[in-house]
């Protein structure tokens, strides 16, 4: 059945392969965020703006947001729209704070308000309390996050299992690792700093080399996200992150990056980085795998269906949404 979807952040990384995959199986897609003025990032590069009904409002607006949500009239809300850079929300902590909580309980009051059944809360690995231990998390273990935006989606997960135990709205948290793939241009992105010291010839700069994320390809997560449009899971929250567990290092990433583009980057460590980040991260999505089931592509197609994106992207003559959904079908 095609389904009316609302997808919240649809500008951003996730948002835009979310609607690419949405549009490719036919659904009516709306989508709210701010405007995304990158013009090297899918969505720019794709035209998402073409295939979604697109609205650009503050989420925190919670008049206009009301106001557009009742005229879209959903079948259900993917609210993926946040302050997601960890750096940022140490500069600017009460606007990330306000952002990710604030616009999160608009949106939550909107949709039981306006009797929307089902909403997935995309949130983050970083919701749990790290004590640096290599602990692979669970989502029965005490969330806590360490910095301004991790302790904002701690606060989100909360908030959307609590409503969710209080209303006839089934809320959905899911708690996503690492997330790569083609076209995101984000501030302070390890991939995205890479190709932009290899397509401008230049040293790339890393904080922590030795610090492990369950890095992930987007379609994982797109895949995930898709799965709960169609079924409704039993529990409130999931971890999204490779089955294994493989211990990935910033420097293992880069290496793999470096090895498909004959050794081009130069790859520098800044000897006192500015923040102090936690080394070690680890969740646990057996559950996920277990009652829904999690497409986990290996660590080396992931990097190459990255790798392919960015190189294909410096290409004016290709056509990136045709690219673009070409990856895709290979996977769904």
């Amino acid at each position: 059945m095609v389904k009316r979807i609302l997808i919240t952040g649809h500008s951003g990384f996730v948002g835009s392969w979310l609607s690419l995959l949405l549009h490719y199986k036919k659904h009516k897609i709306f989508g709210i965020s701010l405007p995304n003025k990158k013009k090297k990032h899918i969505f720019n590069k794709c035209n998402i703006n073409k295939l979604v009904n697109s609205s650009f409002i503050d989420i925190r607006d919670t008049i206009l947001i009301e106001k557009k949500i009742k005229s879209i009239r959903p079948d259900l809300i993917i609210h993926l729209a946040a302050q997601p850079i960890v750096i940022n929300s140490i500069k600017n902590p009460f606007e990330t704070l306000e952002t990710n909580i604030v616009g999160t309980l608009n949106l939550l009051k909107i949709s039981q308000k306006l009797k929307i059944k089902k909403f997935i809360n995309f949130t983050s690995d970083k919701v749990y309390y790290n004590n640096d231990s290599n602990k692979s998390y669970k989502e029965n273990d005490y969330l806590k996050g360490y910095d301004p935006y991790s302790l904002s989606k701690s606060c989100a997960d909360l908030i959307g299992e609590n409503i969710g135990n209080f209303s006839d709205l089934k809320v959905i948290n899911l708690r996503c690792g690492n997330i790569i793939g083609g076209g995101d241009w984000s501030d302070y992105r390890i991939i995205v700093d890479y190709f932009d010291s290899l397509f401008n010839k230049k040293n790339l700069m890393i904080r922590n080399p030795e610090s492990t994320r369950p890095w992930q390809h987007i379609f994982t997560v797109i895949h995930a996200i898709y799965s709960c449009i169609n079924r409704t899971p039993k529990n409130y929250s999931y971890n999204i992150s490779p089955l294994k567990n493989k211990e990935i290092t910033v420097s293992y990433l880069i290496d793999a990056l470096n090895n498909l583009n004959n050794r081009s980057v130069n790859v520098k460590v800044k000897p006192k980085p500015n923040i102090k980040e936690k080394k070690y991260l680890r969740i646990n999505s057996k559950l996920f795998n277990d009652e829904i089931g999690l497409l986990d592509i290996p660590f080396s197609n992931s990097i190459k269906l990255t790798n392919n994106w960015y190189i294909a992207s410096q290409n004016k003559k290709t056509n990136m949404y045709n690219f673009s959904i070409n990856q895709i079908r290979e996977y769904f």
